[in-house]
Order: structure tokens, then sequence, then C-alpha cells
């Protein structure tokens, strides 16, 4: 396996330190361009040939901006599928992405913190990952990114579309933000369908952390902007920020009401689930899910002291099938998995 897959997760992921604005609600934020060259066609109308040029001129760009110097390149046709599922598990490629196909690469910068996906569904696809509520430190980044690759590569322009891409969802400025945020208090006070509803009529799309559509366990949602033309970057990113903002002052205040409702109710049922992930033997994803959900919530409100959201960052990461298939090193059964992701809750929190 690629030493990439073995380092530890703290190093490979950074921004999952819990170290940015909001960190005890918002787990990242991520941002996204996509963009097309102009003097290729599009990645599903391409042939292979073409694929193939179009990934060696990409690659040899990117290798030689700073931006990715020094850092990872994964060839897709090097990687079977649970390492292409691990990437998807660590929220670096998505879930179509994942699927076969020809000539594909991802770059990770050394810092661990930009991406760049060669051939997927755009010809190319740059990615950064910021810890907290952070889009407009986001966009800033992707918009420095973007403009030392322009001095060599021709986007595909139009004045009345702006930029071109595969799917017109993503037309004009390609722009996504996303943020995968914690909201136990919205759901155990009964408000979270009145807040999500709100979103999608402003043109917000929701999901669980898989992405995709998944569903949401845990109180974990990937909420992320819909509309990419019409408006420029910083007027998307000031529109997010300023909504998901008020979601997340909803959230503090849910989570207040809660604890001046039953203070002794909540720090119990947050030492039960520490308890049963410290001793128990077989663990369900939708069981872990539920008591790191407790446990977020526990630590968020100073309840469990010594216990990181870092921590708990990891071992939502960690617990994933792909995941614990690798840490085996060959495929688990059903049973086999719940005995892996049990023995490793374990390990994670037996010194809290």
């Amino acid at each position: 396996m690629s030493p990439f897959f073995n380092r530890d997760l703290e190093s490979a992921q950074p921004w999952l330190d819990a170290s940015g604005p909001a960190a005890d609600m918002v787990i990242s934020t991520r941002g996204r361009l996509a963009r097309n060259l102009s003097t290729h066609d599009f990645p599903h109308h391409a042939k292979a040939p073409e694929r193939e040029k179009l990934g060696t001129e990409l690659l040899g760009i990117l290798n030689e901006s700073s931006g990715f110097a020094g850092g990872w390149h994964l060839d897709f046709a090097r990687l079977d599928t649970n390492q292409k599922n691990l990437l998807h598990e660590k929220r670096l490629i998505g879930s179509s992405e994942s699927s076969p196909g020809d000539h594909r690469h991802l770059l990770v910068a050394a810092e661990g913190t930009t991406t760049a996906l060669i051939n997927g569904e755009d010809h190319l696809r740059l990615h950064v990952y910021e810890s907290g509520f952070h889009p407009k430190a986001a966009l800033t980044r992707l918009q420095v990114l973007e403009n030392d690759l322009e001095k060599n590569l021709d986007f595909a322009f139009l004045d009345d579309f702006g930029y071109l891409t595969s799917s017109p969802v993503n037309a004009g400025t390609g722009l996504r933000l996303s943020v995968l945020v914690h909201l136990p208090g919205l759901v155990m006070g009964g408000e979270i369908d009145k807040i999500l509803n709100a979103l999608r009529q402003l043109r917000f799309g929701v999901c669980g952390l898989s992405g995709g559509g998944s569903a949401v366990r845990g109180a974990v949602f990937l909420i992320f902007n819909l509309v990419t033309l019409g408006r420029d970057e910083t007027e998307i990113a000031s529109d997010f920020e300023f909504h998901l903002g008020k979601v997340l002052r909803h959230e503090r205040t849910a989570r207040q009401q809660l604890f001046s409702k039953d203070s002794l109710g909540l720090e119990d049922m947050a030492h039960r689930s520490l308890a049963v992930l410290q001793s128990a033997r077989l663990m369900t994803s939708q069981e872990a899910s539920d008591r790191l959900n407790h446990l977020r919530l526990g630590a968020a409100l100073d309840m469990m002291p010594g216990l990181g959201f870092p921590l708990l960052n990891e071992a939502m990461i960690k617990m994933q099938t792909a995941h614990l298939h690798a840490a085996a090193d060959h495929p688990l059964t059903v049973a086999e998995k719940t005995e892996a992701r049990a023995t490793l809750l374990r390990d994670l929190f037996s010194g809290q």
C-alpha cells in the first residue's frame, strides 16, 4: 500500500485537528473549484488517448506549482477498490470519483489541506480544507491556487455562462463550499426539520457524512451550496457564511436550552456512551455514530474533561468500513466489522 495510506490520520488530515472557528460544531469546511480546459473535450466525451494526454499535461503543470511540491501523486490505475474507498471516507474524493476511470489522478499537497483531482467528472477539481467554520478562508486559498495555474492553463469560459463544467449544475463559478457540521441540539430539540427545509429553500443541499444523498447518522450533516451560476465567488462565500452562521447560532441556542432543562441527563448520556465505547465487544456503525454523537455534545458542554474533538474526529473517520478493512489488511465480514469497530473504539477511548 502507498505510504500515503500508512500515515497517521492527524498528519494526513490536519484539518481534523479542531483548531478552527466553531470547531465544537463544524468539523471541517471544504472548498472546491471545477475547471475544464478549452483545448480538450469534457472527460465523459474524451477517448482514452485524449484523457491520457490531458492527465500528462496537468500532472506536469501541477507538479511544477508551489502548491503541490513535495506532496503525493496517487494514480487511480494503481489503487485497489478499498484504497479508493479510503480516499472517499477521508473526504478526499466524492463517491462517484471512486468509480473506474481511465487516467485519473489525485494530487495531495504536502501540508495535507489541498488536493487536485484530474480526469474526474471535470478535467480538474481543486479542493482545499479548513478546520472549523472557514468558508472565506477556503475561497481565498482556492483563488490563489487558481491564479497560479491560470498562468499555464486556458480554462473553458464563456461571458454569458462563466466557467464551463461537465454538469450544468456546476457552471458559472464552479465553486462549491461545504461544511461537515454536528447539530445535536437542533435534532434533540425537534427543530432540525424546520432548519433543513429553510436551507433547501435557500438552495443548499443537505446529506450525511458520505455525501451523495447518504443518510444522516449521529447528527452529523454535510451542507453545501447548490447555486454556482449568476453570482461571483465572493458573493457565494458571503451568502454561505451568513446562512450557515445563522444555523450555528440556532444550534448553540438549542444546546443551551437542552442544558438548562436537563444538564444531569445530558451528562449521564455522554458518560454512559463513553463507558459503552470503552467496553463493548461488538459495535455497529449506527450505534457507534450515536455514541460519538453523545460524546461530542458532552465535550461541547464541558462535561467530558480531557476528551478533545481531534480524538472524536479521528474516531468518526477510522470507524468506517474501508478503514477497518485496511487496518485488518483483508476484507471483513459484517460480523468481523462489528468486532473490529468495537476494538478500534475501545483502543481510542481507553485512556479517557
